[in-house]
């Protein structure tokens, strides 16, 4: 179950009365209505509200559930004291000693204080529009209709933004208790309902004073909100734990790269055939095509110096440039009007269409392809985002934003894969380009590489595949849970 599937599961349990068991000494919740009653009473005779237009009885076709029989069903307006829209002003940098909460200031129901602006607001009007502790904000328009904040902090004086709709419930209430209940499935379905065919969706006091609410006795309010804290804050740590595993698992990945390339992850074999002689292999296999004509003769690329090789490596092993080993395809995109989305050869641009190791299906096509990818071929992203690394497993077009990588010799095509992936910081690096980031021909071409023996190669590609689809199904896991 994901995250905030679980916590829509916990809201919906508290405001059925199932979350949290019930006390036959609680005082009813009719006795919490009647208190409701008389403190707005009170309050209309001191002339600090305006007096209620009675709300509609509440049917019993109305009613979604069973609630406890210490509960009631009631109306948001019914346990607030006032709803009013917000005052309207321009935001203003300069600090006029009122802040002006607007429902930009708003971010998953907590209130980002520091980006709250100020405004000019009449001394008179002030106490009109001052938010106070226990109000309860409600988005009113847009795309965030709805969405709500309970306010539990006020670092000064503040008034709230006309977008925005002010509940301010009976202190006879826990505030929190609404507030979450304003989170539950039964809220956003009545909100939903009530704002249907309103052109740009809204919602107005009228229709937020209508709303039905299950009302516990206060007591258990105080229960559910305390249960409610304590589950949320679970969820909160285990997903935050979770993240910490995301986080494990990339470095994980590194690390087993990083093993890898330095002939650390599988045991050495005396028998392998050292690299040395597949790299006279190689160079056989290069002079053999360059007679057939089948691929031009290279330019020698630079030696490797001691000072420029990173680590050491196991003796069997080279340092080799990736241009010594492998032939490089540099993408050239085929003629705009012969791309389409129906016939011809598939054809990548970038790494839009890379998968996790293997190439996944492309939705543009070329009639005139100009380069040409292999089956097993290595595709290589040379432009932003540098580095990114794939395998193609069948002939696709490839245009500027990629190079095609393929072995010379009986090289494995998955070795450059991961030895490829462990040193793209080598690639990010070397890119130039101010529009935006790309890597030259010669600088793929000129990338250091440890070169194992051709076994050990295959000893060490089938261990990293176990290790990393173990990484990468344990990371699934993770995301399925989110």
């Amino acid at each position: 179950m994901d995250i905030q599937g679980l916590k829509n599961k916990i809201l919906q349990l508290a405001i059925q009365g199932k979350l949290v068991d019930q006390d036959p000494n609680d005082e009813p919740a009719s006795v919490l209505l009647e208190r409701i009653k008389k403190e707005r009473d009170r309050l209309v005779k001191e002339g600090k509200i305006k007096k209620q237009k009675p709300l509609p009885k509440i049917t019993d076709e109305e009613k979604p559930f069973e609630i406890p029989e210490s509960w009631e069903w009631v109306r948001l307006g019914e346990i607030s004291l006032n709803i009013q829209y917000g005052y309207t002003a321009p935001a203003k940098d300069i600090d006029t000693g009122v802040k002006m909460l607007r429902i930009t200031d708003i971010q998953a129901g907590k209130i980002v204080w520091d980006n709250v602006p100020y405004c000019e607001v009449e001394d008179s009007k002030i106490q009109i529009y001052k938010l106070k502790y226990g109000d309860i904000l409600i988005a009113r328009t847009g795309g965030t209709i709805g969405k709500s904040t309970l306010i539990v902090d006020l670092p000064s004086t503040c008034v709230f933004a006309s977008y925005l709709i002010r509940v301010q419930l009976s202190t006879k209430m826990i505030y929190k208790y609404t507030y979450y209940f304003l989170n539950s499935y039964l809220y956003w379905e009545q909100l939903y309902n009530k704002s249907k065919g309103t052109g740009q969706p809204n919602v107005n006091s009228k229709a937020l004073s209508n709303l039905l609410i299950p009302l516990p006795p206060v007591t258990e309010q105080k229960r559910i909100v305390k249960k409610i804290d304590e589950l949320f804050d679970l969820i909160d740590e285990l997903d935050s734990n979770k993240e910490e595993l995301f986080e494990v698992i990339n470095l994980t990945r590194n690390k087993v790269l990083q093993l890898a390339i330095q002939g650390k992850l599988v045991d050495q074999d005396p028998n392998d055939e050292p690299a040395s002689v597949l790299l006279e292999r190689i160079k056989k296999e290069r002079d053999r095509l360059v007679k057939e004509g089948k691929i031009r003769k290279q330019k020698p690329l630079p030696g490797i110096t001691d000072e420029e090789k990173p680590f050491d490596i196991p003796e069997s092993w080279e340092w080799v440039r990736l241009g010594d080993v492998a032939l490089l395809n540099m993408g050239q995109s085929p003629s705009g009007d012969t791309v389409n989305d129906k016939e011809g050869m598939e054809f990548h641009q970038g790494k839009i269409y890379f998968g996790d190791k293997y190439l996944n299906k492309s939705n543009k096509y070329t009639t005139a392809p100009k380069k040409i990818a292999q089956p097993g071929d290595i595709l290589l992203s040379v432009r932003a985002p540098v580095g990114a690394i794939n395998i193609t497993d069948r002939k696709v077009c490839i245009g500027r934003g990629l190079c095609a990588i393929s072995s010379l010799g009986t090289m494995p095509n998955d070795y450059y894969f991961y030895f490829i992936k462990a040193f793209e910081e080598y690639l990010v690096e070397n890119a130039t380009g101010t529009t935006f980031s790309a890597v030259t021909a010669s600088t793929v071409n000129e990338m250091k590489l440890p070169l194992p023996p051709v076994e050990e190669q295959e000893r060490i590609v089938k261990k990293l595949d176990a290790i990393m689809n173990m990484l990468d199904e344990l990371e699934s896991q993770l995301s399925d849970s989110k």
